[in-house]
């Protein structure tokens, strides 16, 4: 908004500016000086409201290739932990995923720290992680991310899968300064292994952080 009150309509009807305009209207339209490729009249049409749409495509496209630049030039710092432990969680979508235990991912739709700890009780119900935020620049940047789980030596025995379950990976895409959860809540008797349960964060080959915690029967 505030380019575009800078770029005013007297502007573009000046004959200096003219050239630059139908530049980035023909980019952005396919729009030929006299208007013929997009069957416009310009005759019949009042020459001041062609102009002003010519600035409008001119701001829409700056912010356009801003935007992108910002995107582009997206990095992580690293990542900043706010809690961890027991969690009451509400989820939301659902991600089928073969590769995962369960076949699926689900995504939290709210997420409430009850207990801060590392020592899981190995019990039905029971959903554990760790809230966090993407620490870099420029906030509210969308980065994409691989999330993995490790779990204890004797794996997950899945009846789905032929061989019992070591680790597993996912990949989503977050914003930069929001806080997120990453979690695992125990649905199936299988699932209730003891021993140490690793959860990582992964930008490209670089391991961003590693949680652990302790399951215990």
């Amino acid at each position: 908004m505030g380019l575009a009150s800078g770029v005013t309509g007297k502007r573009m009807i000046d004959p200096k500016h003219r050239r630059c305009g139908a530049w980035f209207g023909n980019l952005a339209y396919g729009l030929s000086e006299r208007g013929e490729s997009a069957n416009i009249n310009t005759k019949s049409e009042p020459a001041g409201e062609f102009r002003v749409m010519r600035v409008t495509l001119l701001v829409g496209l700056l912010a356009f290739l801003s935007s992108g630049a910002l995107a582009q030039g997206a990095h992580i710092d690293r990542i900043e932990i706010v809690s961890k432990g027991i969690y009451k969680v509400q989820t939301g979508a659902v991600t089928k995923d073969s590769n995962m235990p369960a076949g699926e991912v689900k995504a939290p739709d709210s997420f409430k720290n009850v207990e801060a700890t590392r020592a899981i009780p190995a019990r039905f119900g029971v959903e554990f992680g760790f809230e966090y935020r993407v620490v870099g620049a420029p906030d509210g940047a969308e980065v994409a991310l691989r999330f993995v789980n490790i779990y204890p030596a004797t794996g997950l025995a899945d009846p789905a899968s032929a061989k019992p379950i070591l680790s597993d990976k996912f990949e989503r895409t977050k914003k930069i300064g929001e806080v997120n959860y990453l979690g695992y809540g125990f649905e199936h008797d299988w699932e209730l292994v003891p021993g140490t349960w690793k959860m990582e964060i992964w930008s490209g080959g670089r391991r961003l952080i590693q949680e652990s915690f302790t399951v215990i029967k």
